[in-house]
């Protein structure tokens, strides 16, 4: 039977993923948790994160994309196929890898995937297997449902005229995400409830039949409520600093001592 590690545990993270948009920034250990992998009571993950996708499934336009290399020769880079390749490099041989992204995944700019009411965004990503994501403030630009129900769940978005649904790549209807979404500080304006789970627990091995659980605060940008793409008269933002703390008190009321801040801001 697993065991949960007690309250003296240390969580060493690494790694970044990059794509066209985005760069996903490392997490620092403490001093303490440096020698993990020789240490007893150390646990050796690897957090990855995107952020601010937005669609761009192929290299972004223009010289955006173009990077200059040795002798001079340019190459242009970046999209899903890139990145794909990226996280099969970093995930390799890693007993705990977690890849996850603070937002922005979809909407915003690119036309191709936009066309299609984003779907394609999500069916890659399903591809790439991420684990869970925060909601930015491009998330909220159709609508809350149109996030937590097509969006997640792949129910159909009825429009005007239209019906939001369309085949995947393998000629399949869209059927969501394969991963959550979360934040804590976007609530209904009337009742105070979040729109979204507020914070995730994800289980990793610590070895020796034990299991270390570590918690995923979301935070969206302050202001996506009032913003001019995701303007949501309907919903309020809390702020930040209050949310988090109130929402790691609950994560260490459960036993969670190692607390992770997944925030998009901007």
């Amino acid at each position: 039977m697993a065991r949960e590690l007690g309250r003296r545990t240390f969580l060493t993270a690494a790694g970044g993923a990059v794509t066209a948009a985005a760069v996903g920034t490392p997490a620092y250990a403490t001093d303490d948790a440096r020698d993990a992998g020789t240490a007893h009571d150390m646990v050796d993950v690897q957090l990855l994160n995107i952020t601010d996708l937005h669609g761009y499934l192929q290299a972004a336009p223009g010289s955006t994309a173009v990077v200059t290399g040795a002798a001079g020769k340019q190459y242009t880079v970046g999209g899903v196929g890139y990145l794909a390749a990226h996280l099969e490099r970093l995930r390799d041989g890693r007993r705990n890898s977690l890849f996850f992204a603070p937002g922005d995944l979809f909407s915003g700019w690119e036309f191709d995937a936009e066309s299609l009411a984003d779907e394609p965004t999500i069916e890659a990503l399903n591809r790439l297997g991420l684990d869970f994501a925060t909601a930015g403030n491009h998330e909220f630009d159709k609508s809350p449902a149109f996030l937590s129900a097509h969006m997640q769940d792949g129910v159909p978005f009825p429009g005007i005229g239209v019906d939001d649904a369309f085949p995947d790549s393998t000629g399949r209807r869209f059927r969501g995400a394969d991963f959550r979404y979360y934040s804590a500080n976007m609530v209904w304006t009337r009742t105070g409830r979040t729109v979204l789970p507020p914070y995730n627990i994800e289980w990793v091995d610590a070895g020796r039949g034990r299991r270390l659980p570590i918690g995923f605060i979301h935070l969206t940008a302050v202001g996506t409520d009032t913003g001019p793409t995701s303007y949501q008269p309907a919903l309020s933002s809390l702020d930040e600093i209050t949310t988090v703390d109130r929402r790691a008190a609950e994560l260490k009321a459960r036993g969670v001592n190692a607390i992770v801040l997944s925030m998009h801001d901007g």
